[in-house]
């Protein structure tokens, strides 16, 4: 199918619907599907041929493609989200879009795979700051996981370390994907600045499973030394479980 096109019509989408169906990989779609909560609607494409299309896609009229895309199923959804992270337009005209695509966000994958993709934002870190920093402080999981990744992502620099430290603290939420967001952007920050996020561990105010779970990123990461991952190991806290 022709996916480089002036304009996307309704007739258009309905034959890239049928389209995406030909990619479908069943040992994928199972392996995959295991992993993600909340598909309800999965065909099966791996990550890579996603992307391919989402690149052809945006050498034509993306936005034609954008005005008629459809969340029906996961792979819409995913394309849709990296046409928006891959467009060439201003930060300005790119962050409404995205700000109403991540209330669309269900799962984790759609979630890191978007924001990570999101290199626009690289060049407008001051400006989009501003708005992870509104994100901080929704209520809803992958509005504030999607917050967390950006910041995985894209904020790993010495101007931000002391920021990243902040909000990681102030995160009272306990969804588990939301936790886990926390922990592997502390895990990656302790990667490339040891000695800030040592100082930060041994006074944060990280509840009890989040800390546990960055200290055991951390000892994973083969970019963590082993005398570190020694001291770590060591400071791991005992959750003591309550008999009810």
């Amino acid at each position: 199918m022709e996916l480089v096109r002036d304009e996307w019509s309704k007739s258009d989408y309905s034959d890239f619907k049928n389209f995406l169906k030909t990619y479908e990989d069943i040992e994928y779609k199972k392996f995959h599907s295991s992993l993600v909560p909340n598909i309800s609607s999965f065909i099966g494409i791996r990550l890579p041929i996603l992307r391919d299309i989402s690149k052809q896609i945006l050498k034509g009229n993306y936005r034609s493609f954008l005005l008629q895309s459809k969340s029906d199923i996961y792979e819409e959804k995913m394309i849709e989200g990296l046409v928006i992270a891959g467009m060439k337009d201003s930060f300005a005209d790119i962050l409404p879009l995205f700000s109403d695509y991540i209330k669309t966000i269900d799962n984790w994958a759609i979630c890191d795979t978007v924001s990570t993709s999101m290199k626009v934002i690289r060049k407008n870190r001051t400006i989009a700051y501003e708005y992870i920093k509104q994100l901080l402080i929704s209520d809803k999981e992958y509005e504030l996981r999607t917050a967390f990744i950006l910041l995985l992502s894209h904020y790993i620099i010495d101007e931000y370390i002391e920021a990243i430290f902040l909000h990681c603290d102030t995160v009272k939420n306990n969804e588990y994907y939301l936790k886990m967001a926390v922990a592997w952007l502390l895990a990656t920050v302790y990667a490339k600045h040891p000695e800030e996020c040592m100082k930060y561990l041994k006074r944060c105010d990280l509840d009890d499973w989040t800390f546990n779970k960055t200290i055991q990123k951390c000892i994973e990461s083969r970019r963590v030394s082993d005398t570190d991952k020694i001291l770590l190991k060591n400071m791991k806290r005992k959750i003591i479980k309550r008999i009810k």
